[in-house]
């Protein structure tokens, strides 16, 4: 950027995810106002103006059910404990944690970590 130069603008692409029932359906309007609210509220910003948002796409996704049932829970300690007797071998995935974000991301760290430090040995 040039000295005296207007500043660039900044560029964001946002997915959003929201549970049956949220999204108000046939109501596009509807539908701009709160992907616009919710971009806001995650980037600290609500909320972005009417013309942040250049696109908007709705995608029905059928999500497999958590894989870790009660039973198929308890599996999952001994097998991380004979992983981790390996010493060379991480596991992640919903296979093993369950599924969604919430669950996976934070495992997926752990097992990334796991496995630089045992390049760093």
């Amino acid at each position: 950027m040039n000295e005296g130069s207007p500043p660039e603008e900044a560029r964001a692409v946002v997915r959003l995810s929201y549970g049956p029932g949220i999204v108000p359906t046939g109501d596009a309007t509807a539908q701009r106002a709160l992907a616009l609210r919710d971009a806001g509220v995650l980037t600290g910003t609500a909320p972005w103006p009417e013309a942040a948002l250049e696109a908007l796409a709705h995608t029905r996704l059928h999500p497999p059910a958590p894989v870790l049932s009660w039973a198929t829970s308890h599996a999952v300690g001994p097998l991380r404990e004979a992983v981790r007797r390996t010493g060379t071998l991480s596991v992640t995935g919903a296979w093993i944690c369950g599924s969604g974000l919430a669950s996976v991301v934070p495992d997926a760290t752990t097992a990334g970590q796991e496995a630089a430090a045992g390049l760093a040995r």
